[in-house]
């Protein structure tokens, strides 16, 4: 009677006592049952990483046979893109870790590049210079262009290095880009300037001891007297904006081939 007593003192009435009974026996029985539970969960465990062992390799194979015509294809767009000499590599290596797996498989991928003959391949960000980087991207942009992960991109200074034929096919090229997404694009060069469906004008000012900056929008002799103003600094004359004009209706012209 006296153990009761205690049971009841600290647990409560007969009911809430035997709920209590009931629970402890469960969380016994649990316990004791801890190494077939483990055992089952090492089993369940192993049969993932097997499945995902599995699909990883599939997914490594796919990827590397899809980075050889990507490597080509990049290549390609760069010679275009006045980088004749540039080596451009998808390197494979092991994903860290006891199972090698992550969640994107068991592929550590990175593009490296070598920008001139002979030179071992690098990490892109060490070897390429600002202009170099821009280039590849846009050589990326034109390789994937089913892709649209992203629904504006940003160019500046993508004509640093560049001049003359390949700075009109950088210009094609970015004109081609925005068939499939907003691209801005800051530039010098009036070949790549003139493939622009829009042009804006930028201008700073100084009032009252702090300077502002005023965008506009050009329309078509705006544009004009601006890429003869690229093409022949300040000296703008008539044979300067009737050239500006003839490249304008050029560019024009590409746009109806490129669909």
């Amino acid at each position: 009677m006296d153990v009761l007593k205690r049971i009841f003192r600290k647990y409560g009435d007969e009911s809430t006592a035997l709920d209590q009974l009931e629970q402890y026996k469960d969380e016994l029985s649990e316990i004791e049952d801890t190494s077939n539970k483990l055992g089952k969960l090492h089993k369940e465990l192993e049969t993932n990483l097997g499945e995902a062992g599995r699909i990883s390799a599939e997914l490594s194979q796919m990827r590397k046979s899809a980075a050889k015509s990507l490597q080509i294809r990049v290549m390609e767009e760069l010679s275009q893109l006045n980088m004749p000499g540039v080596e451009f590599v998808v390197k494979f290596g092991a994903v860290a870790g006891d199972n090698q797996l992550s969640a994107s498989g068991r592929d550590e991928v990175r593009f490296l590049m070598s920008a001139n003959a002979g030179e071992k391949p690098g990490k892109i960000n060490r070897i390429a210079s600002g202009g170099e980087l821009a280039r590849i991207m846009l050589a990326l942009k034109n390789v994937l262009g089913g892709e649209r992960e992203t629904n504006s991109v940003v160019f500046d200074e993508i004509d640093s290095g560049v001049s003359g034929i390949a700075a009109q096919r950088v210009g094609e090229k970015l004109s081609k880009l925005a068939l499939s997404r907003q691209v801005l694009c800051v530039t010098h060069l009036p070949q790549i300037a003139v493939m622009a469906d829009s042009h804006f004008e930028i201008q700073k000012s100084t009032s009252g001891g702090r300077t502002f900056t005023c965008v506009s929008e050009l329309d078509f002799e705006g544009r004009k007297k601006e890429i003869a103003r690229l093409s022949g600094g300040e000296n703008i004359t008539i044979t300067t904006l009737t050239s500006a004009a003839e490249q304008l209706c050029a560019a024009e012209e590409f746009k109806k081939t490129r669909l």
